[in-house]
């Protein structure tokens, strides 16, 4: 058991009767930067404010507590697992508490939906570009057949100045997917 302990991935704190750290494993010395000889027989108020046995309903399991703590280094959010330890009587006499730390996994999840964000902008982005881009080629060819035409001075400064401010329109269009 001991070993097991040794070489767990997430933290595991056991406490006594009344709420002092008993044990300590390597990972949770890790995710608290408290060695171990510092954190046995201290209170577990002194890893977190929460008491333990806020985390619990009388005599239940509680599994798991997502928890912010606020440690020296930096903030972490941990899933707590409360188990109660019971004597032979069925009196509680200790606690079991397995930390896992979710901090780089809530991050991992954050840049995934940012970046799945970040790609449906895209593809709307390449979307809205071509759906406008066809009748920006429609307006195109109907103003290079009007320019055939026999047209007025005037009208065909009107034409060259609508031609103009089509090709304003279309280089935002495609710059749009570019930007993005």
């Amino acid at each position: 058991m001991a070993s097991i302990l040794e070489h767990a991935g997430d933290a595991v704190v056991s406490l006594d009767s009344e709420d002092r750290i008993a044990s300590y494993n390597p990972a949770a010395q890790e995710l608290f930067g408290i060695p171990p000889d510092r954190a046995l027989n201290q209170p577990i108020s002194s890893l977190w404010a929460q008491s333990v046995r806020e985390l619990l309903r009388e005599g239940e399991t509680k599994s798991p507590v997502t928890l912010t703590l606020n440690l020296p280094h930096q903030a972490r959010t941990v899933d707590v697992t409360v188990n109660p330890i019971y004597d032979d009587t069925g009196h509680r006499i200790a606690f079991t508490l397995t930390i896992r730390d979710m901090t780089e996994r809530l991050r991992t999840e954050d840049a995934l939906r940012k970046a799945e964000a970040l790609a449906a902008a895209g593809r709307l982005a390449a979307t809205v570009s071509h759906e406008i881009n066809n009748p920006l080629e429609a307006i195109t060819n109907l103003l290079f057949l009007l320019g055939a035409e026999q047209l007025s001075e005037a009208a065909r400064e009107y034409l060259k100045l609508a031609n103009l401010e089509l090709e304003r329109v279309s280089h935002l269009v495609k710059q749009t997917p570019v930007f993005y």
